[in-house]
């Protein structure tokens, strides 16, 4: 399950990356090649970085959960 969380996450980070540039055409169109990618990889960086912590909240909001109803 955890690796599909991961595959998950990759995906979604490169959907929306994508979208990203997509919906940037106009602005990314006047740099360099490099500085392009540069800004792509670090996009997707972020996202994914976002992602992964989002996950780690919600896993560790429903831990919490489940701890509460257990003692009850």
């Amino acid at each position: 399950m955890k690796t599909w969380s991961i595959i998950k996450n990759l995906i979604l980070a490169t959907a929306i990356t994508l979208l990203y540039a997509i919906w940037s055409k106009e602005g990314l169109k006047d740099l360099s090649a490099i500085h392009l990618w540069a800004i792509l990889i670090l996009v997707w960086a972020l996202i994914v970085h976002l992602i992964f912590l989002a996950d780690s909240q919600i896993k560790k909001l429903h831990d919490e959960r489940k701890k509460r109803r257990v003692r009850k």
